[in-house]
């Protein structure tokens, strides 16, 4: 939160309005609920600074950088370059930085040889994160979005070191398996995309574009922070 009151002294002063605040956060960190939003900007007795569309913008002062937000990154205890492998990646939640994700939005994707196995031992991933965050640890093809499951999810706050041990399962298909049609195995591989929202398919990002879908169907509109969207169908108030 002292990110959001330093934003909001800086858009409308010191003396502004702190439910504003509120609503920076909900814009920022929007989950499908506005509460405050609603509140302090709908109907006829609306807060002074209220604002009612450029929700991107206003999102993007709110989230922190790579360089804010990680440092101190170790693969099995070598240092590497944090932000240069912890690349952007635009989801339903806002931006996000992963490492070794095929989903990043970066023009040169860069991935960091993590490899463990019964020759090479356990890997270590260490990082220290600078800002209240959630972490997520998923699959090289999947998104964080407004499902991923808690237990692949870890909250992380000031102060506080955290340890997670992850155990991985290879799954191999048959070669032969992408010689079938995809009507008739009734799934995909992460190269059969036929989704606009990321390039590549996999079940949470199918997730994220039900969700699209869905909101254009109903509202017209989608959520500021859908990714792939661009300017003509973002969510507004009116």
């Amino acid at each position: 939160m002292e990110r959001i009151q330093a934003i909001a002294d800086r858009l409308w002063g010191e003396d502004h309005d702190f439910a504003m605040e509120e609503v920076l956060n909900e814009i920022g960190y929007f989950r499908g609920e506005s509460y405050h939003t609603v509140n302090e900007c709908a109907g006829e007795d609306m807060a002074e600074n209220c604002f009612f569309d450029n929700f991107t913008a206003y999102a993007e002062l709110v989230r922190s950088t790579c360089m804010e937000t990680l440092e101190d990154c170790y693969w099995n205890d070598k240092p590497f370059d944090c932000c240069r492998y912890f690349q952007p990646m635009e989801t339903e939640l806002g931006l996000c930085y992963a490492v070794n994700s095929l989903q990043t939005s970066a023009k040169v994707p860069i991935k960091l040889n993590m490899i463990s196995n019964k020759h090479t031992g356990p890997g270590k991933l260490t990082i220290t994160v600078l800002t209240e965050a959630y972490v997520y640890t998923i699959g090289e093809e999947e998104v964080p979005n407004l499902i991923t499951p808690k237990s692949d999810v870890l909250l992380v706050d000031h102060y506080i070191a955290y340890k997670r041990h992850i155990s991985i399962k290879d799954i191999e298909n048959d070669p032969e398996a992408k010689q079938v049609s995809v009507s008739q195995r009734k799934c995909r591989f992460p190269d059969e995309n036929n989704l606009n929202v990321h390039r590549f398919y996999s079940y949470s990002a199918c997730s994220v574009q039900c969700r699209k879908d869905k909101q254009i169907k109903i509202c017209n509109c989608t959520s500021h922070l859908m990714p792939n969207t661009g300017n003509i169908i973002t969510l507004f108030i009116a």
